[in-house]
């Protein structure tokens, strides 16, 4: 619809002229309505009207005043003047200012279409002659970007892009970029998504639509756009994505000082959607955000992973689990590569629980099956709420004994169901959320033995069972934890006061 302003200082001749047609019909919608000159200038001022309709005779500043200011910041608009019989000369003078027609009081409704329908043939011309040069000039425009974000522009054609920057009204101080990623979507809708998101944003001559792949992508003038005005951009693009029940991304590149350096911008943003697995889910992506930032430097092997998640499943207490996919998190910063570290923690640890608990063997086969739905969650929240209902799940089903709310207590029932497993005060700290420092103090201070004495003993202890029902000395080292038959030699001998094979001689006689 075209926008049409109407301007008289009569209330009767101004509603007269919103209902003596149907404007709609003809192709416009009344957008403005003044009483004066000085009030329609300012209105023109906010608003680009297409059609204005203006009495010649008013108080203050007149018609002809007015349409001569208008003329001097807008040579687009039409013009249809309105005056008496009186006034039919003066009239005249309005042709000197380009206006389109004029109509004589009372106005005449055939008339008036009349005109209407000329300004509007006119429009139109207007309109098809400028989008076929903004077309023409757009594709150049795009086709420019394109050729930055993907480093094609040749170095020889480097000292033109200045003249180009201004040629292009692209030269700005800096340049920002957002990417909308759209998945699955055909080349016909993303045209029309284009459309939607050009009619949500403003100053048209501050910023650039254009498409690649499956991306929708906006140039932004750096120092009329704040980061957090693109921001808020994005997330009304959002609901676009989902008028269209397509899943979309949006990712705000780096921004850089020179339109050379645009595919620096165009990278960042890529990068950041290669890695949205580690966002917040429908956020607008930058750097900084991000729930996980990666490092690159910090070690995390895996068996000790495998213990103290297995430890963990031995008192249901999942907090040591989140830091460990933290850790791992960090290490790679790859979606892919941390659900695969965590398939192989979580396998590895149900094989151990089959071996030890071989009654529920098909039931931890079906878990192990299960482990594949981890490569189909979208988000890091949703790994870590699967990974800690499935380990709540299997710690349910297996029924464990450890019930006791007190975590010493707890720790003393570990010890003497797991003895024989490389237990290590740091990683046992690690499951119940304590600094091993402050852990052992307590243990000490609760069973009145440091950490690895208590150990030793409950090793000996049950060592000294096993000898009497005439295992070999080495295999009763290794079932009780010790793997140098050496050190449980000098271990037993440090408890027991005589060596293993003394004491299942002299116990047996």
């Amino acid at each position: 619809m075209y926008k049409v302003l109407l301007v008289d200082d009569e209330p009767t001749v101004r509603e007269g002229l919103r209902k003596i047609i149907a404007w709609t019909s003809y192709g416009f919608e009344i957008a403005g309505v003044a009483k004066d000159g000085q009030s329609a200038l300012q209105l023109c001022q906010e608003v680009s009207f297409d059609l204005i309709i203006s009495d010649i005779r008013m108080a203050g500043m007149d018609g002809l005043q007015f349409l001569k200011k208008v003329r001097e910041f807008d040579t687009r608009v039409q013009c249809i003047v309105l005056s008496g019989y009186a006034d039919f000369e003066y009239a005249k003078q309005a042709i000197k200012c380009n206006v389109a027609g004029y109509l004589l009081k009372p106005i005449d409704e055939d008339e008036l279409i009349l005109h209407v329908t000329n300004v509007k043939k006119e429009l139109d011309m207007q309109l098809t002659e400028t989008e076929g040069t903004m077309g023409a000039i757009e594709r150049k425009i795009e086709q420019l970007i394109l050729s930055l974000i993907e480093e094609k522009f040749e170095e020889k054609q480097s000292k033109l892009l200045p003249e180009l920057a201004k040629q292009y009204e692209l030269d700005w101080e800096k340049y920002e970029l957002l990417l909308m990623e759209i998945k699955g979507v055909k080349h016909e809708t993303l045209l029309e998504i284009k459309q939607e998101v050009e009619s949500v944003l403003p100053h048209r001559e501050n910023r650039f639509l254009f498409l690649r792949e499956n991306q929708v992508g906006i140039l932004w003038d750096g120092a009329i756009f704040t980061r957090r005005a693109i921001t808020n951009y994005g997330k009304q693009l959002q609901k676009i994505g989902e008028q269209f029940n397509l899943q979309c991304t949006l990712a705000i590149g780096t921004r850089v000082k020179n339109l050379q350096h645009l595919s620096q911008s165009y990278q960042t943003a890529l990068a950041l959607l290669e890695h949205q697995f580690f966002y917040p889910k429908n956020t607008v992506l930058m750097e900084g955000k991000e729930v996980i930032q990666g490092c690159g430097n910090l070690e995390v092997p895996i068996d000790e992973a495998i213990e103290t998640v297995y430890l963990a499943l031995e008192i249901g207490q999942f907090d040591c689990v989140k830091t460990i996919i933290q850790q791992l998190a960090s290490l790679h910063f790859s979606e892919q590569r941390l659900k695969k570290n965590i398939v192989c923690v979580l396998l590895a640890v149900l094989h151990k629980l089959i071996r030890t608990k071989p009654e529920k063997h098909s039931y931890l086969t079906k878990m192990s099956e299960r482990l594949l739905e981890i490569y189909e969650v979208d988000t890091y929240f949703d790994l870590l709420y699967f990974v800690e209902a499935f380990l709540t799940e299997i710690h349910e089903q297996l029924k464990y004994e450890v019930e006791s709310k007190d975590q010493l207590k707890k720790l003393l029932v570990l010890i003497d169901t797991k003895y024989n497993e490389n237990l290590k005060l740091e990683r046992l700290a690690e499951v119940f959320n304590y600094n091993s420092a402050y852990l052992g103090k307590l243990f000490k201070s609760y069973t009145g033995e440091y950490f690895n004495t208590y150990l030793d003993k409950v090793r000996i202890e049950n060592a000294k069972k096993l000898l009497l029902q005439n295992y070999k000395v080495y295999k009763v080292a290794e079932i009780v934890g010790y793997s140098n038959v050496d050190y449980f030699h000098s271990k037993f001998k440090k408890y027991v006061g005589i060596s293993p094979s003394a004491y299942r001689r002299k116990e047996k006689v």
